[in-house]
């Protein structure tokens, strides 16, 4: 059975799609930013032996260690918009099963994909 989906499902799964991509090009750049911060990290640590004032040396790891908090905050948000993302791709097919009883995933997958398959991060 062929059935055509309504622009309005379609526009939706881009939409889901353009968010998950924004929230994974996010990820990447905070993954980069990361490496910097380990890298700082390690610099301090190769240093360990030649600290002369104790609590600058101290100071100086706590700061690396909030701008890595600030991260983990960030990608927590992103984690869950991530899952609240999965979550909308689920009741939207809930929806299409239910608006089209008979539609096959197949079928949904040839109308939505070519909307979606040009988008990237």
């Amino acid at each position: 059975m062929n059935h055509k989906l309504e622009q309005r499902f379609i526009d939706k799964a881009v939409q889901i799609r353009k968010d998950f991509l924004k929230s994974v090009k996010f990820a990447m750049t905070r993954q980069e930013i990361v490496q910097v911060y380990l890298n700082e990290l390690n610099q301090l640590k190769d240093s360990l032996d030649e600290v002369k004032d104790t609590e600058d040396f101290i100071n100086k790891i706590k700061a690396v260690e909030d701008k890595i908090r600030i991260v983990e905050n960030e990608m927590s948000y992103h984690l869950q918009k991530r899952e609240s993302l999965e979550k909308e791709q689920a009741k939207l097919c809930e929806l299409v099963l239910e608006r089209y009883p008979g539609i096959t995933e197949d079928e949904i997958k040839e109308q939505i994909y070519p909307h979606i398959e040009k988008l990237t991060i």
